[in-house]
């Protein structure tokens, strides 16, 4: 299969120059005729013959439209002559997620590699993380509709970010409220040796939980009820907590995974997939805090681990703080909070993340929209004058409607 090094990310296709060596050729040298495959030389590049392009008895030839004559094309490359450990090499070195999606949609190549490095990372994490069968949980939570998500997927997408400890040691669930899932879970995390801890039920036993363990102020609108499960990890005595957030919708379990305080931290894992919320945001290393506006002394404060974050993240109050976002059609822009989003609406990511994705039946999702809690913070570029504009979050589901107070 050949491919335009055009068509892959910059981030590839710069690993792809410094290792492979494309020749130069004119039209003179379509006579040139090769069948041995390429080996890496002694500078440690690949070198293809000339003519290893795509199609036909020479190949390499590509009619140029810069000229009219034909000759070989150094940006059309022979997929097949490229040794495949190699092209995995340079799927691995990838830390951007959009390049990764950019990737995956190359080629059928180019999607399992990524679907191998990103299931790579998954499962170690989990692994590290106390669950003896990542795999098995993967399709368990994908039966269930259950979501991983939160700021412990972040080394998933970008495994040169700053390690948090108290995020590296926490699974952050999100369960729909039906007793079959939460007992199945349960049955699952127990099995696995976790321990069940505590139930916080009510709303202020959850508040407590939100604001003063978890530091995610004004989180939790649809969260109905929260098990704690821990387990001591064998080497350096640190204590892993599971956390499963039951929300008050019987359909869904998402909703509460877009009431985290910033986007930066609406990622979630369904079994097979990887969804990234807000892309272009999240894939550039960006994030909106997403507390309520406008905001006072009393109820805006922000969570001690953005400091943290900072360095390597650009975290912003308002969208219009970068640039692009300055004159942007509120209410339109996919990344504008008072948009309202839904799960079928094309605006996130979708990554593929397990190996068994090509095998699973693929399941019917619950319709879920939602409104960010920082709606009020970006009102400046209505379409129309009188335009109503809703500073409250709001958080919907077949079965669910929920408003921020």
């Amino acid at each position: 299969m050949a491919i335009r090094t055009l068509a892959l990310p910059s981030s590839i296709a710069s690993i792809l120059s410094r290792h492979v060596y494309i020749p130069q050729a004119t039209a003179s040298s379509s006579s040139l005729e090769t069948s041995s495959l390429p080996a890496p030389d002694t500078d440690g590049m690949v070198h293809l013959p000339v003519g290893a392009g795509p199609t036909g008895g020479s190949p390499g030839l590509q009619d140029c439209i810069a000229c009219g004559l034909r000759h070989v094309d150094p940006d059309y490359v022979n997929l097949c002559l490229i040794p495949r450990e190699m092209i995995q090499e340079m799927v691995s070195s990838v830390v951007d997620p959009l390049d990764l999606h950019r990737a995956a949609s190359v080629s059928s190549t180019f999607k399992e590699l990524v679907t191998s490095v990103l299931y790579a990372r998954l499962t170690a994490s989990l692994v590290e993380k106390g669950f003896s069968d990542p795999r098995g949980f993967l399709k368990f939570i994908y039966r269930h509709k259950i979501y991983i998500a939160g700021p412990g997927l972040l080394p998933i997408l970008f495994p040169d970010c700053p390690r948090i400890p108290e995020f590296e040691t926490r699974v952050e669930l999100h369960s729909p409220d039906c007793a079959t899932s939460v007992t199945e879970l349960t049955a699952v995390l127990l099995g696995d040796g976790f321990k069940s801890s505590d139930v916080y039920e009510g709303r202020v036993c959850l508040l407590g939980l939100f604001n003063n363990d978890l530091r995610y102020p004004h989180f939790g609108r649809t969260v109905k009820k929260v098990l704690r499960f821990t387990k001591d990890r064998a080497a350096g005595g640190e204590r892993i907590v599971v956390l499963v957030f039951i929300s008050s919708s019987a359909q869904t379990g998402f909703l509460s995974v877009v009431e985290y305080p910033t986007t930066l931290f609406m990622i979630a894992v369904d079994g097979i997939s990887l969804h990234i919320v807000y892309p272009a945001l999240t894939g550039i290393r960006r994030g909106l805090i997403n507390m309520p506006f406008p905001k006072t002394l009393v109820s805006f404060h922000t969570p001690p681990f953005f400091n943290a974050l900072q360095p390597f993240f650009d975290l912003q109050e308002n969208l219009i703080s970068w640039p692009e976002f300055r004159f942007h059609i509120c209410d339109q822009n996919a990344s504008c909070p008072l948009r309202v989003r839904c799960l079928s609406d094309n605006r996130s990511i979708i990554l593929p993340c397990s190996v068994d994705h090509p095998f699973m039946r693929m399941r019917q999702d619950p319709f879920v929209a939602w409104m960010l809690r920082c709606a009020g913070s970006c009102m400046n570029n209505m379409p129309f004058p009188d335009q109503e504009v809703h500073y409250k979050g709001r958080y919907i589901a077949s079965d669910l409607h929920v408003a921020d107070a």
